[in-house]
């Protein structure tokens, strides 16, 4: 996402929030998570990820 055309583009995003009030927030752009939201549902290329894939994407960490 971005709001300028300089801005840096993100698709994840953390918030942390401690019990004391105070919060952290990150943001990161992941090649593989856009490359999964890409993707047809409807395709075969969908229908073959393996749910364990799926979830590393959809991760923080993401793909290794």
């Amino acid at each position: 996402m971005k709001k300028d055309k300089d801005d840096v583009p993100w698709n994840k995003v953390r918030v942390e929030i401690t019990t004391e009030g105070y919060f952290s927030i990150d943001f990161k752009y992941d090649e593989d998570f856009a490359w999964y939201k890409s993707l047809d549902i409807d395709s075969q290329e969908y229908e073959d990820l393996d749910i364990d894939v799926i979830n590393k994407i959809k991760s923080w960490d993401g793909l290794p």
